[in-house]
């Protein structure tokens, strides 16, 4: 078996994948909530451009792709930090600075989802991130809000979105409340 060349993303995965699951716990249940939204839209997005594999079998990704969408998630995590830290912190209510912490719990989660072929021990944290992630949908309403109102606010959408997708109500209570086919618990029931 061909060994899986080394890369800033899996370098980052390395570091990001022991303290994932105490970052999402320090952040608010609407903003858990609302990152269940974008990694859902995340792994959409980037299962419309690496295959099915990412959003349903990540145990089935290609090596060379895991290692360029973990590029690429890095390369996405670390703006997201650089515009976290150009906030002063004072205000962690502000909308601004809610979104910046869901987007970087989501592109950590889609990191740690991507990368679960590669050791056991990111398979695991994978599965504890998403369920802990699930464990908010009772704020999905307030989350919805909080996106809607960033998007507005913005002018921008408040998930990465596929070609002709616009982020309605309806569309981003269905990111907030749903977990991928591969952490649904419906999962046994689908294949009988």
């Amino acid at each position: 078996m061909a060994k899986l060349r080394t890369s800033k993303g899996q370098d980052a995965l390395a570091v990001i994948a022991p303290e994932l699951i105490a970052f999402i716990g320090s952040v608010s249940a609407v903003e858990r909530c609302s990152a269940l939204a974008v990694s859902n839209a995340l792994l959409l997005k980037a299962a419309s451009h690496w295959g099915r594999e990412i959003s349903h079998q990540p145990m089935k990704i290609q090596p060379d792709t895991i290692t360029t969408v973990l590029d690429a998630l890095h390369d996405q995590y670390t703006r997201l930090e650089g515009a976290f830290d150009n906030t002063d912190g004072s205000n962690m209510k502000d909308i601004y600075v809610m979104a910046c912490k869901w987007e970087m719990v989501a592109t950590q989660v889609v990191m740690v989802t991507v990368g679960a072929s590669l050791s056991r021990d990111y398979a695991n944290v994978a599965r504890q991130a998403w369920g802990l992630l699930a464990k908010s949908r009772h704020v999905a309403q307030d989350a919805v809000k909080a996106l809607l109102e960033y998007g507005k606010i913005y002018q921008d959408s408040p998930v990465p979105l596929l070609p002709g997708k616009q982020p309605t109500k309806s569309y981003l209570f269905a990111l907030a409340t749903n977990l991928p086919p591969m952490f649904s618990v419906n999962k046994k029931a689908r294949q009988k």
